[in-house]
């Protein structure tokens, strides 16, 4: 997927592109890495720390579900709000 994204952002760097949903993976892991190395953004990032979470499991907050956005698309977020479903 990052390669593809790369070509995608090599091509168009004003290119509006998302990656949303459930990646199965924590922001700090190799695979999401991958993704933000090509220049996506995290959007979880805009929020504070202790409000980057999408579900809570055994008493800890965790992300496996993500939103990144290419430069050009995350310009236009000037906020962002995570619904903590459980």
């Amino acid at each position: 997927m990052a390669s593809f994204l790369d070509r995608i952002l090599d091509a168009d760097s004003q290119a509006l592109v998302a990656v949303v949903g459930d990646l199965n993976d924590f922001s700090w892991s190799s695979p999401v890495q991958q993704l933000t190395a090509v220049g996506m953004r995290q959007l979880d990032h805009l929020l504070p720390v202790n409000a980057r979470y999408s579900y809570v499991f055994q008493g800890n907050s965790q992300t496996l579900d993500h939103m990144l956005a290419s430069p050009a698309l995350s310009a236009v977020f000037p906020a962002l709000d995570v619904v903590h479903s459980n």
